[in-house]
């Protein structure tokens, strides 16, 4: 075992992990919450950081925010995940035997829950992108409402993933931005990323309409690599990550909607799904979630929400069995 300090053992793992496989807006947020680890431990062995180190930057780090604010508690969290997964690596590259931070229990946090369109707001917007919106632009937002899939899994559709006869969509490739602003293609963002979804048929005409506008363009082309949503100049490449960002925004801004960006239309998707009471299972498979545990804490507002009106049914269940309880004794005992 080779007995470095912590943050040479960073600069390591960047080099051997996180630029191979992490997104570079992955590695810059790493990079930022590194240097208030660096500070407190980062010229500390491997070795000799221990479970109380860790739990003592935790009960310091929320008053290390810039201007003397206080970090949030996603912040913090945060801060203690990049550690241990850090130590992950110290473990498994065999820099030290154990990692102090799972003898640590994790910083509680409860997700704030996302503003989402309303109904009302939402067949307002829906309404607005039938009229106004571009085919192209109207398709993604659809798949990423509907089959709630991430920006990066949109992007890397193409024509061979979509099965006509069953009316299915494969998702087995992601499109991410580079670092040097291009981008790259990769597999989706999770194990469980890789799926397959049925296609609604209230967007499969429309699928289909923008098939035949993309069939145009690579009539002369024989390559077997065919985007659905294509480069503005270069229709051999899918579109750039950051297009479909801009133009949602454009769109809410013009058309008076509250900001919308792709990620949210995703979360809209299962957050009425749950709403209308499709499991928590079935929805966590739907978007590709690592764990079902995920969803749950992700969604957590909207689970509270069904279990209430859950509650609420019962409730109404019991007062009905209460009434015919009434009612059977004051009868005497005799079915009515």
């Amino acid at each position: 075992m080779r007995n470095i300090i912590l943050s040479e053992f960073y600069a390591y793992y960047k080099q051997h992990h996180a630029l191979k496989h992490l997104e570079s807006a992955t590695v810059q947020l790493n990079d930022a919450l590194f240097e208030r680890i660096n500070e407190a431990m980062g010229t500390a062995l491997l070795n000799k950081i221990e479970p109380r180190h860790v739990l003592e930057f935790l009960e310091i780090l929320p008053n290390t925010g810039i201007k003397k604010t206080t970090l949030s508690a996603n912040t913090v969290r945060k801060h203690y995940n990049l550690l241990k997964t850090i130590y992950n690596y110290v473990v498994k590259w065999e820099f030290a035997t154990r990692n102090p931070c799972h003898s640590v229990d994790p910083p509680r946090f409860t997700p704030k829950e996302k503003e989402i369109l309303q109904k009302e707001d939402l067949d307002k917007f829906i309404e607005a992108v039938e009229k106004y919106a571009p085919k192209k632009n109207k398709l993604m937002l659809y798949l990423s409402f509907c089959l709630m899939l991430r920006r990066s899994e949109l992007l890397g559709i193409q024509s061979s993933d979509i099965n006509h006869l069953k009316r299915t969509l494969t998702i087995n490739r992601a499109v991410v931005k580079d670092r040097d602003e291009k981008y790259k293609v990769k597999y989706p963002k999770t194990v469980n990323g890789i799926r397959t979804q049925a296609i609604p048929n209230v967007i499969y005409d429309l699928l289909c309409e923008c098939l035949a506008i993309n069939d145009n363009k690579y009539k002369y082309d024989d390559s077997t690599t065919k985007w659905l949503f294509t480069g503005r100049f270069d229709y051999t490449k899918p579109m750039y990550p950051d297009s479909f960002n801009r133009w949602l925004e454009r769109f809410c801004e013009k058309y008076k909607f509250k900001h919308l960006y792709p990620h949210l239309m995703r979360h809209m998707g299962g957050s009425y799904l749950l709403s209308e009471g499709i499991s928590l299972a079935s929805v966590s498979k739907a978007m590709g979630h690592a764990s079902k545990k995920f969803t749950l804490e992700t969604y957590i507002h909207a689970v509270e929400r069904v279990d209430n009106e859950t509650a609420s049914v019962m409730d109404d269940i019991m007062k009905i069995s209460n009434h015919q309880l009434s009612w059977w004794f004051c009868s005497g005992g005799h079915s009515p």
